[in-house]
């Protein structure tokens, strides 16, 4: 199936509950970064909010989230490619 893909995944939610907040947050904006703000600025306002950096710790270690990040931005292209809107991934 050309739209078939298989990963060995081993998520390690011990490892990131060790974390600082600010290692979670440097994380997540390497995975999300912004053209139009600076980085190291994000990650330091992003650290000061405990609830949010709670949210994104478990996001970091979260298999479901994983595919996602790995998924979309291939759905998006091939949609592109292929001039289509909708699911690109069979259900």
């Amino acid at each position: 199936m050309s739209n078939h893909l298989h990963v060995v995944v081993q998520t390690l939610p011990e490892a990131v509950a060790n974390w600082s907040d600010l290692e979670v947050a440097s994380r997540w904006i390497r995975l999300f970064s912004r053209q139009d703000l600076d980085a190291s600025v994000r990650s330091e306002v992003l650290a000061g909010n405990a609830e949010r950096v709670a949210i994104l710790r478990e996001r970091l270690s979260d298999l479901s989230w994983f595919m996602r990040c790995l998924s979309e931005p291939i759905a998006r292209a091939a949609n592109k490619e292929d001039i289509c809107k909708g699911r690109f991934w069979e259900g």
